[in-house]
């Protein structure tokens, strides 16, 4: 009898352990954290671990200007233990703020995350802020640092009013300067005033200057040559070529005309003077020649490029250079 009552009370016991231990392994469990969120980048060789604070995925993408931000982007994504995520991980996602992430876990519940990007990319800088005052179809440059190799930097002029305005952009220095023209690339001018210079990166990411460094004034507009050819001109020894102008009239000459080009033999800027042949009925081109005794092989150079010195009723203006163009200009055989 003895026996028997051990042997039914150790029975109890291990029926009680049995039943908890199950009840433990049973409970559904309710975390629902992120615990780890990272997104590859340059082609896999490196990865942007996001910074986890609260219902927040901040992404700090790295500061490599020639890096842009891709659109979207497959992360890999750790989660509390039971839990789910939605969009699961290695799910190709939009990376811009406000997308979201849901965690579920176990128990049902779950939680809702953000993310919330940063651009990292290194933004280009004034070197100064001095002051700039032109006409109407002057040239002048902002200098800056930080500038993208390859020359995607955009500046506009903004007014007070908020009113943007693109000038043209004939030129960026490996130094870091922008060269504009006071007009915008389809020639309806600049309104005279003073304005603040504000670059884009590739990045879309906007610098504004705290100064108005720009002043369009309203003296005589300043005529210059603009390129719009869309394929190479080649114009042999004593023969003519014609470009479009702006700002040209009645009362406007040019007195001076200058072709330059790269020395294939010294590496140094050289130039050709070109004879001024004249203008249309509509002012809006000019045509000049080239001497008999010009260098044949040569193109125009990407910095002065194709220069005038214009005159108003017969006095001399400031110079205008023509820079760089996607096609150039050459005297050839």
């Amino acid at each position: 009898m003895k026996k028997y009552f051990y042997f039914l009370t150790l029975l109890a016991v291990l029926s009680f352990l049995s039943s908890c231990k199950k009840e433990y392994e049973m409970a559904p469990t309710p975390y629902k954290e992120i615990t780890s969120f990272k997104i590859a980048y340059l082609n896999g060789q490196d990865s942007v671990e996001a910074i986890l604070d609260g219902e927040t995925i901040h992404i700090v993408w790295p500061g490599l200007t020639e890096w842009p931000i891709p659109e979207t982007v497959k992360p890999k994504i750790t989660v509390s233990h039971n839990a789910i995520i939605s969009p699961a991980s290695d799910a190709a996602i939009s990376l811009e703020d406000g997308t979201s992430y849901t965690v579920t876990a176990q128990d049902g519940s779950s939680k809702t995350f953000k993310l919330k990007v940063t651009n990292g990319a290194i933004l280009p800088a004034f070197m100064n802020e001095d002051a700039i005052s032109l006409p109407a179809g002057g040239q002048a440059s902002v200098s800056f640092s930080n500038l993208a190799a390859d020359g995607s930097d955009v500046i506009y002029l903004v007014n007070d009013a908020k009113e943007e305005f693109k000038p043209i952009h004939v030129l960026q220095t490996p130094v870091g300067e922008i060269f504009f023209i006071a007009d915008q690339p389809d020639g309806s001018g600049i309104p005279a005033g003073e304005y603040y210079v504000k670059a884009i990166n590739k990045y879309q990411v906007p610098v504004v200057s705290s100064t108005k460094m720009v002043t369009i004034t309203n003296k005589t507009a300043l005529p210059y040559i603009y390129f719009n050819h869309t394929q190479p001109i080649e114009v042999k020894r004593g023969e003519t070529f014609t470009v479009p102008i702006r700002n040209f009239g009645k009362k406007y000459g040019i007195n001076r005309a200058r072709f330059y080009y790269i020395d294939n033999e010294s590496g140094y800027a050289s130039f050709v003077t070109l004879t001024y042949i004249g203008t249309n009925a509509a002012f809006n081109e000019v045509s000049f020649q080239i001497p008999e005794d010009a260098p044949t092989g040569i193109s125009l150079q990407s910095n002065q490029g194709l220069q005038i010195r214009p005159t108003f009723e017969g006095i001399n203006m400031t110079t205008s250079n023509t820079a760089y163009y996607a096609h150039t200009i050459k005297i050839v055989e």
